[in-house]
């Protein structure tokens, strides 16, 4: 016997429909409004895809419109989160991942709405918000970010997309 490929794409296909039926769904993204200052390439950061002069963050696998580019876009997908060492006592993620139990530990599986597709699985504190990837510089500063005082403290961590 040898690997029965249908079979196992099967079984994935209906893994995957089972967790994703039991995902929360995000917020409604707002509605488009590009800035003048958007800029009009393209970022992709793994499963998303920041479109500047579109003012549209997308899944990367089927394009679908997720929020605008100042949003977070892990506050509009489809979400299941839970304790983590409870999910992963499950074996739904295979026998090799371990996490000791500890009750603030969630584990986090992020979905794209339209073709379910996982966009990320995260770790975080319970109550804790979702993680940004990606914010542009502007919205990062009006939100207490100050990119100058980073760079002095330690310009060897710093990576610009300019």
């Amino acid at each position: 016997g040898g690997v029965d490929a249908e079979r196992t794409a099967g079984l994935r296909t209906d893994l995957r429909r089972r967790r994703v039926a039991s995902a929360a769904p995000g917020r409604p993204p707002r509605d488009p409004a590009p800035g003048p200052d958007a800029p009009d390439r393209e970022l992709t950061f793994g499963p998303v895809v920041w479109r500047g002069a579109a003012d549209s963050v997308e899944c990367a696998g089927c394009r679908a419109r997720l929020c605008g580019r100042d949003e977070n876009w892990k506050e509009h997908v489809l979400a299941v989160r839970g304790n983590a060492a409870e999910r992963l006592a499950r074996g739904e993620f295979g026998t090799t991942y371990r996490v000791y139990a500890h009750e603030r530990v969630e584990l986090a599986e992020l979905f794209c709405p339209s073709c379910s597709a996982l966009l990320s699985v995260e770790l975080y504190l319970r109550g804790e918000p979702y993680r940004r990837d990606y914010a542009p510089l502007g919205a990062a500063r009006s939100a207490g970010y100050d990119a100058e005082a980073e760079y002095a403290q330690d310009p060897d961590s710093w990576i610009s997309f300019e």
